[in-house]
């Protein structure tokens, strides 16, 4: 029995000294430095509401329209709303970048992004991008968001509608031990309640064609409520848009109307079956959002946890010695 601990104590540390060396390898290898990349974009457009029997526009009464945007480079938030100016992050990067040109950095220096804008009623973008290479984390996004009354004088089947061009990206050589990540996320709700505050219709397009409450939908040509996520076990390039993982990948600059087009719409209803709602005041609440995440941890992390193994396999074989 003896024999048997020494020999897996011996394993133990073996096993623990290779991961210090692995991590001490990977520290000091500057020809390949690890870095963590994430993108998130939508565009979405041709937005209209109507009358499902008469093709009506529906008017919205006293909009208020939001748009917001952040970013973060090793934990320097900025946070902006509306048409700023771009606010450098320690002279690293871009944060909450009001150019509104949506422009795809791709891979250029180090950098967390985000930027958001309703250019009129019916076309609103926003997008979040962020690159770290070597160490740090970094993050971006943008949200837009609508919220508003209907009133229906008459007993009235609304229909939704609008097209969009969604894009993810994430991306991770994955280099430190398995602890480099990037992730990218975007989500879009369409909510409607009646004056008592009761859902009426609730809609997270997903590409599958379901609406969550009092949703009939007829169009949903992808996931808009989705996430990337890149690791060592999955670096990717991860792609995600209209054409699924098989979206095209995007070169740098190559943002704005580039990625694949698909269309959504839904009426109120449950699923199959279009149903009027009853005249009434109702209220209306839109928001979409993009957001990315990307991490390349302290290398001296992993080595302190490679030593502590190392250690306690150490002491484990000692102790069997003297037992023996």
């Amino acid at each position: 029995m003896n024999t048997l601990l020494k020999c897996f104590n011996k394993k133990m540390l073996v096993a623990a000294t290779a991961s210090v060396v692995l991590g001490m390898g990977m520290a000091g290898n500057a020809s390949a430095a690890p870095y963590s990349y994430a993108v998130s974009f939508n565009d979405v457009f041709n937005w209209s509401i109507t009358d499902f029997n008469t093709g009506a526009n529906i008017p919205v009464l006293g909009p208020a329209y939001t748009s917001t945007a952040h970013a973060d480079l090793n934990g320097a938030i900025i946070i902006g709303g509306g048409i700023g100016t771009n606010a450098p992050i320690q002279n690293l990067g871009t944060a909450a970048g009001a150019d509104n040109n949506f422009n795809k950095i791709d891979r250029n220096g180090f950098y967390g992004t985000g930027d958001a804008m309703i250019w009129n009623p019916t076309h609103a973008t926003n997008i979040g991008e962020t690159y770290v290479e070597g160490l740090g984390t970094g993050s971006g996004g943008g949200v837009n968001g609508l919220n508003g009354g209907i009133v229906l004088n008459a007993p009235t089947t609304i229909l939704f509608k609008f097209d969009a061009s969604p894009y993810l990206e994430a991306q991770t050589t994955g280099t430190h031990l398995g602890t480099d990540w990037a992730q990218a996320a975007i989500n879009f709700t369409i909510a409607l309640t009646d004056i008592q505050g009761n859902p009426v219709f609730n809609w997270s397009p997903d590409g599958s064609g379901n609406g969550l409450l009092g949703a009939n939908v007829l169009t949903d040509g992808t996931d808009l409520n989705h996430s990337l996520f890149a690791d060592p076990l999955n670096p990717g390039p991860l792609l995600w848009g209209c054409g699924g993982a098989a979206e095209p990948q995007l070169g740098a600059g190559a943002m704005m109307g580039a990625p694949t087009v698909c269309g959504f719409s839904a009426t109120t209803g449950t699923q199959g079956v279009p149903i009027a709602l009853a005249a009434g005041n109702y209220t209306l609440s839109v928001q979409m959002g993009e957001r990315v995440n990307a991490s390349i941890p302290e290398p001296g992390t992993m080595l302190l946890l490679g030593g502590g193994l190392a250690g306690l396999a150490f002491t484990a074989r000692r102790r069997a010695a003297v037992k023996a």
